[in-house]
């Protein structure tokens, strides 16, 4: 897992030449995907997220034009202070980034933490590089939460993004990983039988859902849907945008899955693939699937039948 916060504090809204501040935000958080906070800490907005991936939050190091070179045009354009931190593997960054947009001169400070430091010891010195990072800025996170993870054998990512105002980050290690995708595979299976799932395994799964899903379908419904026909493809929704909030489970039988499932693939997008499909026509004209039977040959046989993938 990955977590990050930004705090956003502009000087102005609306730059010299007219230009509103909001469309730079909404396409600062569309890049990756973050979601939009009431503000606090003193930012007037906040955007974080959680992905699946411990390096999934490449920034200032990713292709294209992403956050970095994002924030630093706007506080050329509207001044002010823009305060990120975040996660890449088991390093916190901090990146403070301030521009004036008078002169439109523009600047920029970085501190990296391990969350793990050599031997279960920091150096006093990493919250004092810490603190006076922070006097830097007009931000006010709980420093309180922050001196106490500095002094503690390992950072909690949870308390650390509370401390700025995010409450709903998650461990680079979360324990209950393979239990969540326990409980998605109980649903997902007693969706498919036409009853209605646990609540008490539905609950925590859709509140890491809301955090990534696009639509409702992008999280589990709470009984069976009418049109059953939509439910296959529903999962294959939620298990993707799983995969993208908590990563790839690591017990023996999902890595069966997955094998199984990159067998589609082999099948449907290689070289003289068309003449592997089966074709059809109704009154939509003409429609196309998988060759069922071809996957068949490649599915594990111990899984068949196992309610959820065939």
């Amino acid at each position: 897992m990955s977590s990050g916060v930004m705090l956003i504090a502009p000087a102005t809204r609306e730059s010299a030449k007219g230009g509103k501040i909001d469309a730079k935000l909404e396409r600062l958080g569309e890049f990756r995907g973050w979601s939009s906070r009431k503000g606090n800490c003193g930012a007037s907005e906040i955007l974080v997220i959680n992905a699946g991936q411990p390096d999934a939050l490449d920034i200032g190091c990713s292709w294209g034009d992403d956050e970095f070179e994002q924030q630093l045009r706007i506080v050329r354009q509207f001044g002010g202070e823009i305060l990120t931190t975040w996660t890449y593997g088991y390093v916190i960054l901090c990146l403070l980034v301030r521009g004036n947009a008078e002169t439109r001169e523009t600047s920029y400070d970085v501190v990296a933490l391990s969350i793990r430091p050599p031997g279960g010891r920091r150096p006093p010195s990493d919250y004092q590089q810490l603190i006076g990072w922070l006097d830097k800025a007009s931000f006010k996170p709980d420093r309180d939460i922050l001196r106490e993870q500095c002094e503690a054998p390992a950072i909690s990512v949870v308390a650390w993004m509370r401390a700025f105002g995010f409450n709903s980050a998650r461990e680079v290690e979360p324990e209950d990983i393979d239990a969540l995708w326990t409980a998605f595979h109980d649903i997902g299976n007693a969706l498919l039988a036409g009853s209605a799932p646990d609540a008490t395994e539905l609950k925590p799964l859709n509140a890491i859902l809301a955090e990534v899903a696009q639509d409702a379908n992008g999280k589990l419904p709470t009984k069976p849907p009418k049109q059953r026909r939509r439910l296959p493809q529903r999962l294959a929704i939620v298990y993707q945008n799983l995969r993208e909030a908590l990563g790839d489970c690591g017990q023996p039988e999902w890595r069966s899955f997955r094998e199984a499932a990159a067998y589609y693939w082999d099948i449907s997008d290689c070289e003289g693939s068309s003449a592997r499909f089966t074709y059809g026509s109704d009154r939509n004209k003409i429609g196309i699937c998988a060759s069922v039977g071809r996957l068949m040959m490649h599915y594990p046989r111990q899984f068949f039948r196992d309610g959820l993938f065939w």
